[in-house]
């Protein structure tokens, strides 16, 4: 699996469109319009449902039930975009950051209305309810330049104590580091990162995500880092 998030259709990446979902159950009944923040769809959405979403060309959207984007979805979720005619768009099962959640980037390239589907893997429903997450931008991150640059971190499997390098490009575009576990719960933050960073992780074991957000906090590059 490749280790960058990145955007539908400009990188390949880990958002391949190999697998859908396709429920009949609109919900919320009205559509749904993005705002520049996460936000999410409705506080009760429940898998085997989908809703509309509004989308203007040439807009950058993002789509989550990872917790460090708002969600509460415990189950393994599956989100799938379709146009309404039924056209698929984007798939997601496992997001990198959460081997149990799901993302979805996608600049859009008409203006129109989506359907976002919310399944349980697989393709299921669930009555629980629970907040889907939307986020809108006018910009699509950083370009394919950043996602080709070397590692981010050093050593990796690492002992606890590693370093996060990042390029000029990227000290200038972010706004934070998050570094998270695979259930998507923080376990650092770096608010202000410089070109070198050192991390301790001390007492730390598995697998951690380093996610690199830019100021909209959108997530620019990911990598993941074992810690024996």
């Amino acid at each position: 699996m490749n280790k960058w998030i990145v955007i539908i259709g400009l990188i390949s990446g880990i958002f391949n469109v190999s697998a859908q979902c396709d429920h009949t159950q609109l919900y919320p009944a009205d559509t749904v319009t993005p705002i520049m923040d996460w936000m999410m769809i409705d506080s009760c959405s429940k898998a085997g449902q989908f809703a509309l979403i509004h989308v203007e060309e040439g807009m950058y959207y993002g789509f989550s039930t990872l917790a460090s984007d708002g969600s509460d979805i415990t189950y393994d979720s599956q989100l799938t975009l379709r146009k309404t005619n039924g056209d698929l768009i984007a798939y997601n099962d496992d997001a990198e950051a959460n081997n149990l959640q799901s993302i979805i980037y996608w600049t859009a390239n008409f203006t129109g209305q989506v359907e976002l589907h919310l399944s349980e893997y697989d393709c299921q429903t669930n009555d629980t309810c629970g907040k889907v997450m939307v986020y809108m931008s006018e910009g699509v991150g950083l370009s394919e330049e950043i996602a080709e640059r070397d590692p981010l971190v050093y050593p990796n499997p690492s002992s606890g104590n590693f370093l996060i390098k990042l390029t000029e490009l990227e000290v200038n575009s972010i706004g934070n580091i998050v570094i998270t576990n695979l259930l998507g719960q923080t376990v650092a933050l770096l608010t202000n990162p410089a070109a070198t960073n050192q991390i301790d992780l001390t007492g730390f074991k598995g697998v951690c995500v380093i996610l690199l957000r830019d100021k909209q906090q959108q997530i620019i590059r990911s990598e993941r880092v074992v810690v024996e």
